[in-house]
């Protein structure tokens, strides 16, 4: 295989690989989209071109997805220190 058929083949898989993302995310709105997309391992400006967004807005949605994430792991942290403190043995 040459140069050029190597290059076709790249690029018609990297046409495939992004159906079958838009095709995961048909049915998910909003941020739901960018977090399954980022998931797998597309990059922000990946997922902009593919779902039609400025990539920086893609990155203020992962940001603000990120900061949520951390404040309910730290919520939930508090909830389970605050059970075992409460749940002692006899």
């Amino acid at each position: 295989m040459d140069k050029t058929q190597f290059d076709i083949l790249t690029a018609n898989l990297d046409r495939i690989a992004r159906l079958l993302a838009l095709n995961v995310v048909a049915n998910v709105k909003g941020d739901e989209q960018i977090v399954k997309l980022s998931s797998v391992g597309f990059g922000t400006s990946e997922i902009a071109s593919m779902l039609g967004k400025q990539r920086n807005a893609v990155d203020q949605a992962l940001h603000r997805i990120k900061k949520r994430e951390n404040s309910k792991s730290k919520v939930e942290e508090k909830q389970r220190a605050g059970a075992g403190e409460h749940g002692g043995s006899n």
